[in-house]
């Protein structure tokens, strides 16, 4: 008489559920660093925006500019975590630059330095 068995064993459902739990943790580790990487961007792409608004200001409002400075801090406050702008006149050009918290990335270098838990963009005109 002949015995056929027909399924999967116990230990055979356990190691592909094994390995199928070590495949998904991997690709949760990776989504999570596409969602890090990509609100990192986001913030990017605001300060990228601030710098080009305050350039335009001081585009066309030469001399007037600093009474659009208020305004534009309390949008980079808004817009980003722990925000902050700096504008530095050098003669007839300028230097503008815009600081946000980021836990993501660590160092960034702006005016030469290392701001350590800030992200920091910069224009030279």
């Amino acid at each position: 008489m002949k015995n056929f068995q027909y399924g999967f064993t116990f230990i055979e459902v356990l190691v592909a559920l094994c390995l199928m739990s070590i495949v998904l943790l991997g690709i949760e580790k990776m989504l999570i660093m596409a969602l890090r990487m990509n609100r990192q961007a986001w913030f990017q792409t605001i300060s990228v925006n601030q710098i080009k608004n305050m350039a335009e200001i001081i585009k066309i409002k030469r001399e007037g500019w600093t009474q659009f400075y208020p305004m534009w801090q309390m949008q980079n406050q808004l817009l980003l975590p722990k925000g902050m702008g700096k504008v530095l006149p050098l003669g007839p050009k300028f230097n503008i630059f815009v600081l946000w918290h980021s836990s993501e990335f660590s160092v960034w270098r702006c005016e030469t330095k290392a701001i350590l838990n800030q992200s920091c963009l910069e224009l030279k005109s």
